[in-house]
């Protein structure tokens, strides 16, 4: 398990490492045919559709990794491994991308310019 600093979250977060991403990735396509085969047996609008529950196995994924279930499953998408930069030396939140070369959250800079 590995975290990292989310500035969309302001919160240090889990984040899905790449050893895992191909099974997230599956798992999150599957759990978006079936939120699309419901809406289309159904036939109502996404606002209608329980996603949260057609989503359980993402959520259980994340849960498993130690992560925060309250934020959505759309977060967890966005909260990949490589999304993030590396740890940042002065305050040890995240750069924003991994070829950032200053730290949004302190101005801090890298080395690296």
């Amino acid at each position: 398990m590995k975290r990292a600093y989310c500035w969309r979250c302001k919160n240090f977060i889990v984040v899905i490492e790449d050893i895992d991403q191909m099974e997230f990735d599956q798992l999150y396509a599957e759990c978006l045919e079936r939120v699309k085969q419901y809406r289309e047996h159904k036939g109502v609008a996404l606002s209608d559709a329980p996603v949260r529950e057609l989503f359980t196995p993402v959520y259980r994924f994340y849960e498993d990794r130690g992560g925060d279930t309250t934020v959505g499953h759309v977060e967890f998408y966005k909260h990949r491994e490589r999304n993030f930069g590396p740890s940042c030396s002065a305050c040890g939140k995240n750069f924003r991308t991994q070829k950032a070369s200053f730290c949004a959250e302190c101005g801090y800079r890298s080395k690296t310019d």
